[in-house]
């Protein structure tokens, strides 16, 4: 896992301020995963696209709002400054990669913070200390300490709970990707309860409400670029947990893809394994491997 650059953003409902942090990379070493597309992965923090603010307490879409200052990781810095260095990273600034400053470990060594160049001062020039690195991160910490120091009243998003992405879902009109992205959640939360249970409980009126105009959705949308799972295989999986096997069955042998790379086999094992539970009419909401 890479983070990002850590990102102040103003809520664009009240104005408050609210620092998030964002990742360049992750994976999914020692996940958990479920048919449902859920991920439990220590390596691939759940960036949730909406969220409450911490300010007035309203659902907000975090690409809606403002960004308003951020900062790099010590460790990111130093790396995008060596890779420009090299000459490596030469369309860093092209690429809107680039929009924070400092810009490198060269651009913060260059008096960026009066108090962190004082403790720096002195050392620019030897490169060659067994200590130059630790006293220029122990600078950069100081530019960080002083960066938030100038944004005193900030506070945390909050993670939005059923009732939340209900209201958002009867008060907005929403893209069809918003839709999608809320009702997965939603889908999700609601198996909360019986996830990895043997002897799950009844869905009830919402939950079903919710599976069927999710299948609507996806099956207007396509392949949405925000999931891993191809969208065949999510209406495959709400059929499954409905109990509607064959339809689950038959909307798996309409996915086709192209017989190549790591991508079909991966796509294959997770057809096989709903298949395998559609077989044995088991709807229960267990982890799989993957």
């Amino acid at each position: 896992m890479t983070p990002g650059p850590t990102l102040l953003k103003a809520c664009n409902k009240c104005g408050g301020l609210s620092w998030t942090g964002t990742f360049a990379s992750t994976n999914t070493f020692g996940a958990k995963f479920w048919p449902d597309g859920k991920i439990d992965a220590p390596m691939q923090p759940d960036e949730h696209w909406l969220v409450l603010c911490g300010h007035c307490n309203q659902p907000i879409w975090v690409d809606e709002t403002e960004e308003i200052d951020g900062y790099w990781s010590y460790k990111r810095l130093s790396y995008v400054g060596y890779r420009r260095y090299m000459g490596v990273d030469k369309e860093w600034n092209e690429r809107g990669q680039n929009r924070l400053r400092p810009r490198s470990i060269d651009d913060f060594d260059n008096n960026y913070d009066s108090e962190a160049y004082e403790y720096f001062n002195g050392n620019m020039s030897c490169d060659q200390e067994a200590n130059y690195d630790e006293k220029r991160r122990i600078a950069y910490s100081i530019y960080v300490v002083n960066l938030k120091a100038k944004y005193p009243n900030t506070q945390e998003y909050k993670s939005t709970t059923v009732a939340d992405l209900q209201d958002t879902l009867n008060q907005n009109s929403l893209s069809l990707k918003k839709e999608v992205y809320i009702r997965l959640r939603l889908m999700r939360l609601y198996n909360d309860v019986n996830r990895d249970n043997p002897e799950p409980q009844p869905a009830f009126e919402t939950q079903y409400a919710n599976w069927i105009q999710l299948i609507k959705c996806l099956s207007e949308e396509g392949t949405s670029a925000r999931q891993r799972i191809p969208n065949d295989f999510l209406v495959a999986e709400i059929y499954r947990e409905m109990g509607r096997f064959t339809e689950a069955v038959e909307t798996l042998n309409k996915w086709t893809f192209e017989k190549r790379g790591e991508g079909y086999e991966r796509e294959l094992i997770r057809k096989n394994r709903l298949v395998k539970l559609c077989d044995n009419q088991d709807a229960r909401v267990m982890a799989i491997a993957e």
